[in-house]
């Protein structure tokens, strides 16, 4: 009795040939599979690694353009000299400003008062201001003197907050009365970003 032994051309065994489950485990060569074979999430994965070294540092960046002027200006306006009311007034461009005022007051033998005099000066923001309070009115008593050099002298602050959408003038104006003298007056206006 014989047997005929079948020969099957290569390659001719394919997925249609073979049934189902036919391919087990035992009959898979160790290590021949590879990652890809499997379906995603099949293989676990697996350890991180450790962390890599430091990059080099990357090239500095180009400067960048130089920015706009900032708002902060100073304004200032100065005198001396003078006797009963005194003004000064103070143009300013579009901005926003905290202005300050003093006024200094004397009586001696040059300005006699021979009773105390009452001094009040009044800091006035003028047309155009769309901010902030209209004036500051502030007061001082000088005492009396009518021969000494140095004599007897008080001064008197004043400040506002204006904005200028368009510009304007501040004004200070002071009066001092029984024959003191309004011997240093000044204002000092700076421009900021904005008004809060």
């Amino acid at each position: 009795m014989s047997y005929a032994a079948a020969t099957l051309p290569r390659n001719s065994v394919g997925p249609q040939q073979l049934r189902k489950n036919a391919v087990s485990s035992p009959k898979v060569k160790d290590r021949s599979l590879r990652a890809r074979d499997f379906a995603r999430g099949q293989l676990p994965a697996g350890r991180t690694g450790p962390t890599g070294p430091k990059g080099a540092t990357g090239l500095r960046g180009l400067a960048g353009s130089t920015g706009p002027r900032g708002p902060s200006d100073a304004y200032y306006a100065w005198d001396v000299g003078g006797d009963g009311t005194k003004s000064k007034t103070l143009a300013l461009p579009t901005g926003s400003y905290v202005v300050t005022a003093k006024e200094s007051v004397i009586c001696n033998e040059i300005h006699p008062c021979s009773s105390p005099s009452f001094t009040y000066c009044t800091l006035d923001r003028g047309p155009g201001s769309v901010f902030a309070q209209e004036e500051d009115t502030s007061y001082a008593w000088v005492p009396a003197d009518t021969t000494t050099a140095e004599g007897k002298t008080a001064t008197i602050a004043n400040e506002i907050a204006v904005d200028l959408p368009s510009g304007g003038t501040i004004s200070y104006s002071c009066t001092a009365s029984n024959g003191a003298g309004n011997y240093e007056q000044k204002i000092i206006a700076v421009r900021v970003a904005s008004l809060h």
